[in-house]
């Protein structure tokens, strides 16, 4: 049994869009939009600000791509406890490149003011608390704080999580000016043009 369908009108230049993107991908025009609109739909369930929702999918896709992948934290932690230092190091270059490649990816896709690198840090570091507040008569900059849960938070986890930041912020044309690290919670004052 057949749904029901109903007509949506929608623009010339997005049905042309995607009639190439059909034509490329070998399905119909129909289906190919009812299945993004499914997706998308599914997706605000869960976050209802559209373009938010479309642009964390863009990003965990950049993430895939750079062959990121998720772990527990725990087993995150119990690998970081037991690396030899030389492993660590290597370990923590790559994050450094792979940080600010996604960085400069992120940028040119979807912007870079201060909400872009909220999103990106987000996105890379999904479990750890980023906050980040305005200066108050100080145009363009901003306290940023990253703390690691409790469980977790260790020397070697720092060193990542400043890595990571410290990258993504460069590559999104932030300008770090103060970095302070006290027991694992890691502050810094970054700018950025508005």
């Amino acid at each position: 049994m057949s749904t029901p369908k109903r007509f949506v009108p929608v623009s010339d230049s997005i049905l042309r869009e995607a009639m190439r993107i059909s034509e490329r991908s070998g399905v119909p025009v129909r289906d190919l939009v009812e299945k993004i609109l499914a997706t998308v739909v599914g997706y605000m369930r869960y976050r209802p600000d559209l373009l938010e929702a479309i642009h964390m999918l863009d990003a965990l896709e950049d993430l895939r791509r750079i062959g990121c992948v998720m772990l527990p934290q725990s087993t995150v932690k119990k690998i970081l406890e037991t690396m030899p230092e030389s492993d660590f190091r290597e370990i923590v270059e790559e994050l450094g490149k792979a940080a600010a490649w996604y960085g400069v990816v992120a940028k040119a896709k979807r912007g870079a003011n201060i909400d872009d690198i909220q999103v990106a840090l987000q996105i890379w570091l999904p479990n750890i608390d980023i906050h980040i507040t305005r200066i108050e008569n100080n145009p363009g900059k901003f306290k940023l704080v990253v703390s690691p849960p409790l469980n977790i938070s260790s020397e070697r986890l720092s060193t990542i999580l400043e890595t990571i930041v410290k990258n993504i912020v460069a590559s999104m044309g932030g300008s770090i000016s103060s970095i302070s690290n006290s027991s694992g919670v890691i502050s810094m004052v970054i700018s950025i043009a508005e």
